[in-house]
């Protein structure tokens, strides 16, 4: 893989998200435009079951992830192969990230605990059936549960976000907003369950959109260190180094 965007070299899982962190951090203004465009179908179509069952709008945030995270690996990906990775161009590319295991990712596949790490396998490379398997079975190959332990880690920090909304809310909101509502009060038999679902969805879409741009960093940086670390792309830039100063004497 040629990058000059990073430094290819086998790192710490620890190190491998931090990259992963950096470099949602230096597309930080794409990915949140991106996030914007790409959540308002998502809410529109939430807004329209909720009215059907009120925890529909906060369940159809959460289970399209995976497309939100599309997108956004679509986006990190060009940045970091220097294309084009403004938030207009990805949407334009729509094509590109939104094939290739999209619909098993939203139903069997949701839950699976490294899935910031397998999705560049899917996206990326293009890999089916055996080979896909394979492929995920290798990369994930003394990883020590990295993967895993970042979508603990993201959720826990999405639920400390969320629980921090809903409390501002709650403290700063008129008080006719909130009448019938009593969040705390786990006895209560008189909250408006309907008013509290959609207070719960709001409060949870800026949570989403500031942790999964991260979450899916971090999981690209873990998928870029184990392809380092397996086939060997810190040698690659040096090598070619070698090459370029070799040819470069039998020109002299």
């Amino acid at each position: 893989m040629q990058t000059d965007r990073i430094v290819l070299r086998p790192r710490s899982p620890a190190e491998a998200i931090e990259l992963g962190l950096h470099l949602t951090r230096a597309n930080w203004l794409s990915q949140i435009a991106l996030m914007q465009a790409l959540l308002l179908p998502v809410l529109l179509l939430g807004a329209g079951l909720a009215l059907l069952f009120s925890p529909l709008l906060l369940l159809t945030l959460i289970w399209f992830k995976p497309t939100l995270d599309r997108a956004l690996l679509h986006q990190l990906s060009n940045d970091l192969l220097a294309r084009p990775a403004g938030a207009a161009t990805i949407l334009r590319q729509w094509r590109q990230w939104w094939f290739g295991g999209h619909a098993v990712s939203l139903l069997w596949r949701r839950f699976i605990p490294g899935r910031s790490v397998v999705l560049p396998i899917w996206q990326l490379e293009r890999l089916k059936g055996a080979r896909r398997n394979q492929r995920a079975r290798s990369l994930n190959h003394n990883d020590r549960g990295s993967s895993t332990s970042l979508t603990f880690l993201a959720s826990m920090v999405e639920l400390t976000l969320l629980a921090s909304t809903v409390a501002l809310i709650v403290s700063f909101a008129p008080e006719q907003w909130t009448d019938g509502m009593q969040f705390f009060d786990w006895l209560a038999v008189n909250a408006n369950v309907d008013s509290f679902w959609w207070l719960l969805a709001l409060a949870y879409l800026p949570a989403l959109a500031l942790v999964e741009p991260f979450y899916v960093g971090a999981g690209f940086g873990i998928y870029l260190n184990q392809r380092s670390r397996l086939e060997c792309w810190d040698l690659e830039p040096q090598l070619d180094a070698l090459v370029a100063r070799h040819h470069s004497r039998g020109h002299a």
